[in-house]
């Protein structure tokens, strides 16, 4: 075939596609039903006001446990809320659990208003108490996303850390960790870091951490647990200690001794770090590890000792050190590191200026010009920085 004909037929082929692409857009952009898992939206709202109450049980159960890989629309969530929420004055009780539950899933964006979360907090509660796991497990997250206020959620999810099913307590530990004031969640949390499930002690750990400060009287068993049996509890224990970030005495050398556990190395360097000038003992420590031959424990070791002392003579020597790294995220990182640092990072000017010159990598290369810039203008200037 002529290359003209052949042309002439590629771009008739491709025009033909283009169309029949549009017009399926316009027929989408046409029907304006949304769908939820394939399935009209209208149709899961017949359900849910079907006389048969297994199928308005079924529908609101499946609303409230099966989102999948792919959540709602919009559209639908839209179109649902309203429907789920008349259905919490459906005539069945477990009708009612499961409505509140899917409410909550459906609403995830937003907090309820105040005439919501009094309309759904008795249904939660209740649901806190059902026979079934799953939906017990359900009821402890989505009552601290109605209701934060410890009068109202503290006793019944501190009564779910007492449950027989173990998945049941680990979401009520993650859930006290956002009940309001913080403080009042710390003592059963504290006595959650002894659950006999290392799922529930990481669940209470991370949950410690996330109140903070407040959380300080949890110090002494957080530091006990960095060294539980499971490697994630004492990962977030050691988290935990740099958020809390309170009685440095203490903390700092438990984590220091944290460091020579390999799994927990870079969050107990990360969270040694936290602590600022507080954690200066942790300095010999930090430089050893700084050595380490994972990237990301050396550059954690090095934003932290950046932390602690940042214009300490070990300090610039470990920046000038990683600027020559073997690894080129460690050494753009670090360039990025000195050009945050400004002046107090001069000690890597000679160091910064061989980069614009031997740096093979354009990245890296580029973060060095930007660094020397920041650090010392005259001598990026001369350098032939432009």
């Amino acid at each position: 075939m002529h290359f003209l004909a052949r042309t002439m037929v590629i771009w008739l082929g491709l025009g033909l596609l283009f169309c029949g692409m549009t017009q399926r857009r316009n027929a989408a952009a046409a029907d304006p039903t949304p769908t939820f898992r394939g399935t009209p939206v209208g149709t899961w709202i017949d359900r849910l006001k079907d006389k048969e109450v297994a199928v308005r049980l079924k529908t609101a159960t499946t609303l409230a446990h099966g989102f999948y890989k792919a959540g709602p629309s919009a559209e639908a969530t839209r179109a649902l809320l309203p429907v789920l929420f008349e259905a919490l004055k459906d005539t069945d009780t477990d009708v009612r659990k499961q409505a509140a539950l899917a409410w909550v899933r459906f609403n995830r964006d937003r907090r309820p208003q105040e005439s919501e979360a009094q309309t759904l907090l008795p249904v939660l509660l209740d649901a806190s108490r059902d026979n079934d796991a799953r939906v017990r497990q359900q009821a402890a997250s989505s009552l601290v996303k109605v209701n934060r206020d410890a009068k109202a959620v503290l006793a019944p999810l501190t009564k779910l850390l007492k449950d027989t099913d173990e998945e049941v307590r680990s979401h009520a530990a993650s859930a006290l960790g956002e009940v309001d004031p913080r403080a009042a969640a710390v003592p059963p949390l504290i006595g959650a870091l002894d659950d006999k499930t290392a799922g529930v002690r990481n669940s209470a750990a991370r949950s410690l951490g996330r109140i903070g400060e407040p959380a300080r009287t949890a110090l002494p068993r957080l530091i006990a647990a960095l060294k539980d049996s499971d490697k994630e509890v004492r990962s977030s224990a050691a988290h935990a200690l740099g958020d809390i970030r309170s009685e440095a005495k203490a903390s700092v050398p438990a984590l220091i001794a944290a460091l020579n556990d390999e799994s927990n190395r870079e969050i107990a360097a990360r969270a040694l770090g936290r602590f600022g000038p507080a954690a200066k003992p942790a300095v010999p420590a930090l430089l050893a590890v700084f050595n380490d031959e994972d990237e990301y424990v050396r550059m954690t070791a090095l934003k932290s000792l950046v932390q602690i002392d940042p214009e300490g003579e070990k300090t610039q020597a470990s920046l000038i050190a990683a600027l020559r790294d073997k690894d080129e995220m460690v050494r753009g990182t670090t360039a990025n590191l000195c050009e945050r640092l400004g002046p107090k990072a001069k000690a890597v000017v000679p160091t910064l200026i061989t980069m614009l010159k031997d740096e093979k990598d354009k990245t890296v290369r580029s973060l060095a010009e930007a660094a020397l810039k920041k650090i010392d203008p005259e001598a990026a200037k001369r350098a032939g920085a432009p």
